[in-house]
This record gives C-alpha cells, sequence and structure tokens, in this order.
C-alpha cells in the first residue's frame, strides 16, 4: 500500500510538470494537502515552493503575491532538508529574478553546482543570469556544460537563443532555434 502523502506528492510534481497555470494550481493543493496531514514532509513543501516559483517566473499569477508565498514554502523546505541543491538553484533564481541580487544569485549557482554538476536546471538559470549581466561568452559555455550534463533539456536551447537575441546576433538564434 503506497500512503496516500506518497501519491499526493507523485500526483503534485505531475501536474506541476505540466507546466501549465492549471497544472501548478492542481500541484499546490495536492502538496498542500500533504502539508495538512504532515508538517514535516519536506517533499511537498517543496513542490509547493516549486509551484508558487513556476506561477510567478512565468506570469501565471501575480509575482508580488506568489514570490512570498515561495520564500515561505522555500524556507520550511529548507528549515526540514537543509539547503539541498535544488532548493539553492531556486532560491538563487528568485535571487536573480525577482530581488535584483546578480551578485548573491550568482554565488548561490556556483555552490549548487559545486554541491551537485549532474543539476540541468542550474546551467540554464546561470546562464540566462550571465547573459541578463551582458555576459554573453560566460553564457554560453555555461550553456555549452549543461548540454554535457542534459544535451535533450529544452530550456537549454531556448536560453541559447535567447542569449544569442540579447547579444543581437539573430542569425545564431535563427540557428540555435532550429
Amino acid at each position: 500500500q503506497v500512503p496516500k502523502s506518497d501519491e499526493l506528492v507523485r500526483q503534485g510534481w505531475h501536474f506541476w510538470g505540466q507546466r501549465t497555470r492549471a497544472g501548478c494550481e492542481r500541484a499546490i493543493d495536492c502538496f498542500t494537502r500533504v502539508t495538512a496531514d504532515c508538517s514535516s514532509n519536506f517533499r511537498a513543501f517543496e513542490g509547493l515552493s516549486a509551484s508558487y516559483l513556476a506561477l510567478a517566473v512565468f506570469g501565471m499569477r501575480c509575482p508580488v503575491t506568489m514570490y512570498p508565498r515561495f520564500l515561505e514554502a522555500h524556507r520550511r523546505a529548507v528549515a526540514l532538508t537543509g539547503p539541498r541543491p535544488e532548493l539553492r538553484c531556486d532560491r538563487a533564481f528568485g535571487l536573480h529574478l525577482f530581488e535584483h541580487r546578480p551578485c548573491e544569485a550568482e554565488a548561490e549557482f556556483l555552490r549548487t553546482l559545486a554541491q551537485k554538476p549532474a543539476l540541468p536546471s542550474a546551467y540554464v538559470r546561470l546562464g540566462l543570469l550571465q547573459g541578463a549581466t551582458g555576459r554573453f561568452d560566460e553564457a554560453l559555455e555555461t550553456f555549452a556544460r549543461g548540454m554535457g550534463v542534459d544535451p535533450l533539456l529544452p530550456t537549454l536551447a531556448a536560453a541559447q537563443v535567447l542569449v544569442h537575441c540579447w547579444r543581437g546576433d539573430f542569425a545564431m538564434g535563427v540557428v540555435v532555434g532550429s
């Protein structure tokens, strides 16, 4: 028999993986139900934090409303498990996008990659930070390292296209996008 909380966590991550507003909201419902039954289930708080962050990052809900919820769920997850690489990466992304603290965010991304060099999302997010701060060559090098970890990750290619566009190299952006 699979415990109900395990099934809800599994369902929550399934809904989160849809990367839609409805999916994230259904994920939040699943993860919230788990936390109501067991306030020490770090997986539920990690899921909540990821769901709130996705809603904020992709503009599916008001970032001003979602980001504090992300921070609270993230704080609870870290309190239960410590700053695991996935949690560190999410926090760094929030520092960059919502708090506009690129130096602190980059330091967190680098700590994340030192802890878990096989975490593909860290390469995407670090590369976006580097590109956003005008360090296009570094960003492309970071994406290349990420491709070595997960060559099929769609967000890596999308981020590369974006950095080429920021650089003004639209022809290369089209090549990469193709």
